[in-house]
């Protein structure tokens, strides 16, 4: 029933793909969102010429689950999913059609990195 993950071909590759964006979006978008906000607050800082003191990412973490519980740690959940989906998706692909156009005639797929051997 289940193919062999090295007989997969481009779609499917680029479809695995796909698929582990969605779920590699939410580790993804907690971290992106208190990355943007520790720089936001940087840039303000140096635009208004304010000493501003630094919060870690832990004081930032727990400032949101205390205003926005849990759902605030994933605002921006739908963007981040629209932007690593797609991307994913054409880079797994990519990669695949890529090792599949260098193989040599006769050879494997993971033979295709030893065309000067």
């Amino acid at each position: 029933m289940f193919q062999d993950v090295q007989d997969l071909g481009v779609l499917s590759n680029a479809s695995a793909g796909f698929l582990a964006a969605f779920f590699s979006s939410f580790s993804l978008c907690p971290t992106e969102l208190i990355k943007i906000k520790m720089q936001a607050a940087k840039e303000h800082a140096a635009q208004t010429k304010t000493a501003v003191e630094r919060e870690s990412a832990f004081k930032i973490t727990h400032k949101i689950l205390k205003t926005e519980g849990i759902m605030g740690v994933f605002r921006g959940i739908v963007p981040t999913m629209a932007r690593e989906m797609p991307g994913y998706f054409f880079f797994f692909g990519g990669y695949e059609a890529t090792r599949i156009m260098l193989t040599p005639e006769g050879k494997t797929k993971d033979e295709c990195g030893k065309l000067l051997a």
